[in-house]
């Protein structure tokens, strides 16, 4: 269900892997369900797959509020039901984990409005000019182009990692401290992004100041917990109190 080369590429944080790593597995056993229903087999075994590998992963990434998953062991019985409190469950967790990333990624980004995004490119494209005339090694003159071209594609998104940015400026003025001084005139049109950058930040700041601040990542609420009716018993009158 999730291959080794997906399993390094997941996110570094454990709460951002694990909610990856449920994505691709719960988007394969999708398919293996529709498959299964086209083709008139068992998508049990596919189900419990899942569950298995999920219930995992939560152990391994140290979910803790999802410690107590339950897998089923009867393989006599169908797992329709239980696959709906499993991933019941499992969505209690992950949309808390996606909601605090949403509020956290705003501090580290910011949305850019066409007139601002339009501005970033010139000034991406000016420096790309600079890096064209300025005496480089073929392989600092390539690492710069590829730079650039993460970082425009980063402001067409809907919100820019700021992060993206600085990589610019430290590239830039380590290829000036090294000796290219034809880079010297890069510098201006990196300040001209920052600008841009910092004035689109300090407005959106000024628009968020009123809203609390995001909840710390790791207050997991656990899903609530499924408890069975005590059994009935008889009382004796003649047990004393």
């Amino acid at each position: 269900m999730i291959t080794d080369e997906e399993l390094s590429q997941l996110p570094v944080d454990p709460e951002l892997a694990f909610v990856q790593f449920e994505k691709i597995v719960r988007e394969r056993l999708q398919i293996e369900e529709r498959n299964a229903a086209r083709g008139e087999y068992d998508p049990d075994p596919y189900r419990l797959e899942y569950m298995n590998k999920v219930a995992a992963a939560a152990k391994v990434y140290q979910i803790d509020t999802l410690s107590q998953l339950e897998v089923p062991n009867d393989a006599t019985k169908k797992l329709d039901g239980d696959l709906q409190r499993f991933v019941r469950d499992v969505d209690h967790v992950t949309i808390q984990i996606r909601i605090h990333l949403a509020r956290s990624d705003r501090t580290g980004s910011v949305a850019l409005d066409d007139m601002s995004k339009s501005k970033i490119h010139h000034f991406i494209q000016q420096i790309r000019e600079i890096i064209g005339k300025a005496e480089l090694p073929d392989d600092k003159r390539d690492a710069l182009y590829e730079k650039l071209s993460r970082f425009a594609k980063e402001v067409d998104k809907a919100r820019t990692a700021l992060q993206t940015g600085m990589v610019i400026y430290i590239a830039v003025c380590d290829g000036i401290g090294k000796g290219f001084t034809k880079l010297e005139p890069a510098r201006k049109w990196i300040d001209s992004i920052a600008g841009v950058l910092g004035l689109a930040k300090d407005g959106e700041d000024h628009a968020d100041h009123r809203l609390p601040p995001p909840a710390e990542r790791k207050r997991l609420e656990p899903p609530s917990q499924r408890r069975l009716p005590k059994p009935q018993t008889e009382i004796d009158d003649d047990i004393p109190f």
